[in-house]
């Protein structure tokens, strides 16, 4: 009995393990989302599909669009109030999943979201740039990487954005703020 148990242990982690490839991070690195390279193992990255509303009752991402006639077939991004806050709902494709976003900061350029309810602060590898030009959702952190602050001025970089002056001196924190 041990060594079946022992079997179907290994066999469940080796099913749920996965390693990326070469490829798998050219992806990545190149805008692909990851969810898209791996679905299962980015899904629980992406928590907020619906809010309990006072009662307790479920209140989902599509009837929030749908009261706000919010249609994201038709346009790359939406925005939607929920209590004091504010989220931004995106679609890869017609047929893709709804992903729903904390807005942190918003300006004419892109959104800085949280893929979480944290703030700002809070958020860390869970943050993303949504370019608006160009309807680019992009992760903050890059694979591998050991600083989200140097991640942050990177995708700046690539996406010819201002970056403040004197960032050298500020947190990663204090560097979202500045933006």
């Amino acid at each position: 009995m041990k060594k079946m148990i022992f079997l179907v242990v290994i066999s469940l982690t080796s099913s749920l393990s996965y390693s990326q490839t070469t490829d798998d991070l050219t992806k990545i690195a190149n805008g692909q989302w990851m969810f898209e390279v791996n679905p299962s193992t980015f899904l629980q990255l992406y928590k907020m599909n619906f809010f309990l509303d006072q009662s307790g009752s479920r209140v989902t991402i599509s009837e929030l669009l749908e009261n706000e006639q919010i249609d994201l077939n038709n346009a790359p991004y939406g925005k939607i109030r929920y209590g004091a806050e504010e989220y931004l709902a995106v679609k890869r494709r017609p047929d893709s999943d709804i992903r729903l976003f904390k807005i942190l900061k918003e300006n004419n350029a892109y959104f800085i979201l949280c893929s979480d309810g944290d703030d700002m602060c809070a958020c860390k590898a869970n943050t993303f740039f949504f370019f608006k030009g160009t309807s680019k959702l992009q992760r903050i952190e890059k694979p591998f990487s050991f600083s989200l602050k140097n991640n942050l001025l990177k995708r700046l970089e690539e996406y010819d954005q201002p970056i403040p002056p004197a960032i050298d001196s500020l947190s990663f924190c204090e560097t979202l703020n500045a933006l």
